[in-house]
């Protein structure tokens, strides 16, 4: 369907320090949310700084996405142990970008050896960037995700629908509809861990 409008929506931004991070400059990330979009629909979009089109790959004023339909059938990717860099990953990516998918389903080990900024960056953001640009992921943590700093730097990169989770367990578990189909996304390394377990069970049978 031909947009009758356009919306402008001004991100917000988080700061992440070369401390934080690890990387030798400084880390921005932006979050833009639209509201009001139409089912099984495609939009058309383009990411501004400063009022001006940014360099990218792929370009960012060519981009667009279509809404997920109230009901009926998709087809959707899911795929899990992925982010080492390797050939085998970019020869993987490749086949993904030539499925016609509408979401992505990643469960977990998202990067490897260790969850941190640069490995999100390098092995999972800039190795399916492209699809990202016009369908959405749904990752869940893996246990190579929680290794080096307990999961964080997932939550605080990638996000999530809010779908009730408590306020200190966004990220680590959620749920999403689809067309007619309910997804749930667990985390069972919080398994050990008997309070945010119970947490994350009753949320479980609430959803």
């Amino acid at each position: 369907a031909a947009m009758t409008s356009a919306q402008r929506v001004r991100a917000t931004t988080t700061v992440f320090p070369p401390a934080q991070t690890g990387f030798s400059f400084t880390f921005y990330q932006h979050r833009a949310e639209f509201t009001g979009l139409r089912p099984a629909t495609r939009y058309f979009y383009r990411v501004l700084v400063d009022s001006q089109v940014p360099t990218g790959d792929p370009p960012l004023g060519e981009l667009s996405f279509a809404t997920a339909p109230v009901s009926g059938p998709f087809r959707f990717l899911a795929l899990g142990d992925s982010g080492a860099g390797t050939f085998e990953q970019a020869e993987v990516a490749a086949r993904m970008r030539s499925e016609p998918a509408s979401l992505v389903l990643h469960t977990g080990d998202v990067v490897y050896l260790s969850g941190n900024h640069a490995t999100y960056q390098n092995y999972y953001f800039d190795s399916y960037r492209d699809m990202m640009s016009r369908i959405p992921f749904f990752p869940v943590l893996g246990n190579h995700d929680v290794l080096q700093d307990a999961g964080a730097s997932f939550v605080a990169l990638l996000d999530f629908p809010a779908s009730g989770v408590p306020a200190e367990d966004r990220g680590r578990y959620y749920s999403f509809d689809w067309s007619d189909v309910h997804f749930v996304a667990v985390d069972s390394n919080l398994l050990p861990d008997v309070e945010r377990s119970a947490r994350m069970l009753a949320w479980l049978e609430q959803d």
